[in-house]
């Protein structure tokens, strides 16, 4: 005789089953093709083939309340095996045992008052563990210590449907792509950890269709550093790099927005635009600082409706692509001087980071010589008095400069590099004038003429040249010359009475 149950009867017994074994259980671990209970007399294994596991990590779990542990193990049984515990002992044991690559911890842990979980937390950090503080507990004080205690993620139990499953998607996407160590030795060099730091909280964001800003100077790596956001986010090559600086202003809209055949002399074929090309992908807008304001004001449009129409074309395009602007100018002065909107300011700006320069980073100049040192193919030796001078050296164009510097020596005859060396002496000269700021023409003027006339011609030349750029707009003079409006009465009123 064969006895047909629905799914919603079995449903039901097997969730009895499982709290009533829950009972007595020490450990209870959960994995892809089976739940095991284990107990001191039997072990128990239930078979379930429909469960699909995304990676294969190690977890603690530790957790006092039996069933939110059973609905949460429904998440991370998709995520590799896991242990569950539900008290400190248990908790310490099995971090003593066992390697795990993440932890998921309530802090009140067997109906007590205190915060126990803290203790598990402090344990799992000083395992360089990953942990997630998953709790129901609002107290602002524990926030504040789990968080100096090193947690990496504070959840609440009432949410974490929404929350848990996409810090688990971020922790195994930064994990399976990328090796921190390998990274940051062999492809973006530096050893300073706020830097470190600021790249590795991005990196474990979900960036998919946000607005990034880098900030940074020239030669900084803040294109490759727009490479590795995309790597992070996206599988496809759905990666492009436009540099704004580098099109005529009237060719920006058309290589952005695309064009219909016909649109204006010369389109004899239809092209899309870079807008279309990375849907579900990373548009990248170098040196964004430069595009010209009727762009811009096209541009923040898109941002807002997640649309455009080529030119030329009637209907719109529906398009979600993360933006990656860069730009190594000071672009709240370039709002200020009406070159860069506001608005679209605020709208690349959803995530920010900056790249410091290379001259401000001492640290990272011998690692990145010794580095770009192993990757020629011809083999030299640089003394280390010329080391030294190197990193005093102000490095204008940063890491792609250095790079060049080490290319162009290994090219030389010389196997061995000293101070003497042209390309090394060139260097120390820049080294002498960085600091400076008057020629040696200007600096011969003022011990010719004295340096009250110096200053007064320096004036009288600043005000010509800026009356000619702000088209003798007083107000936008002062602005630009940063001054007050009785310094630039003065300044006119003196070169007219000469």
């Amino acid at each position: 005789m064969r006895i047909c149950l629905s799914n919603n009867i079995l449903a039901i017994i097997m969730k009895f089953l499982i709290s009533t074994l829950l009972q007595g259980a020490k450990i209870f671990s959960y994995n892809i093709l089976k739940i095991e209970f284990i107990y001191s007399t039997s072990r128990i294994f239930i078979l379930n083939s429909s469960m699909h596991k995304k990676e294969s990590l190690s977890i603690l779990l530790v957790e006092d309340d039996k069933y939110f542990s059973f609905e949460l193990g429904k998440t991370l049984s998709l995520f590799g095996h896991f242990d569950l515990c539900s008290n400190l002992n248990q908790a310490q044991a099995l971090l003593d045992k066992n390697s795990y690559d993440l932890a998921i911890i309530d802090l009140n842990l067997d109906s007590s008052s205190s915060p126990a979980g803290l203790a598990v937390l402090k344990k799992t950090k000083s395992k360089n563990i990953y942990s997630i503080i998953l709790s129901n507990n609002e107290d602002d004080e524990t926030t504040r210590e789990a968080y100096k205690l090193g947690c990496d993620h504070f959840l609440r139990k009432s949410t974490f449907r929404d929350s848990l499953n996409k810090y688990l998607e971020s922790y195994l996407r930064v994990q399976k792509k990328i090796n921190w160590n390998e990274y940051f030795s062999q492809k973006f060099i530096t050893q300073n950890s706020a830097l470190i730091q600021n790249i590795q909280n991005l990196a474990e964001m979900n960036l998919q269709n946000s607005a990034i800003l880098l900030f940074g100077p020239t030669g900084s790596g803040k294109t490759h550093l727009a490479k590795l956001i995309h790597e992070l986010n996206y599988d496809n090559k759905n990666f492009f790099h436009f540099n704004c600086s580098e099109v005529p202003e009237n060719l920006i809209e058309s290589e952005l927005f695309g064009y219909k055949k016909g649109a204006f002399t010369g389109a004899q074929s239809s092209k899309k635009g870079l807008l279309e090309l990375a849907d579900n992908g990373t548009l990248f807008l170098d040196e964004i600082a430069t595009m010209p304001l009727y762009t811009q004001q096209k541009l923040l449009k898109v941002l807002e409706e997640k649309e455009f129409t080529p030119i030329g074309a009637t209907k719109p395009i529906k398009v979600n692509f993360t933006l990656i602007s860069a730009t190594c100018e000071d672009i709240q002065e370039k709002i200020d001087l009406k070159q860069f909107r506001q608005d679209l300011y605020y709208r690349i700006n959803g995530f920010e980071i900056t790249i410091p320069s290379l001259q401000t980073r001492p640290e990272d100049v011998e690692l990145q010589i010794y580095h770009f040192l192993s990757k020629t193919s011809r083999k030299f030796f640089i003394e280390q008095d010329v080391i030294q001078s190197l990193l005093h050296y102000s490095w204008p164009g940063n890491t792609r400069e250095l790079k060049k510097l080490i290319s162009n020596l290994s090219l030389s005859k010389e196997g061995i590099i000293t101070n003497t060396h042209p390309i090394i002496q060139n260097l120390k000269i820049k080294t002498n004038n960085t600091n400076t700021v008057l020629s040696n023409k200007q600096l011969n003027y003022i011990n010719q003429f004295g340096l009250k006339s110096f200053i007064s011609e320096v004036e009288k030349e600043a005000i010509t040249n800026a009356h000619k750029l702000c088209k003798g707009k007083a107000t936008e003079v002062i602005k630009t010359l940063k001054i007050s409006n009785s310094s630039y009465y003065r300044i006119i009123n003196n070169n007219t009475q000469q």
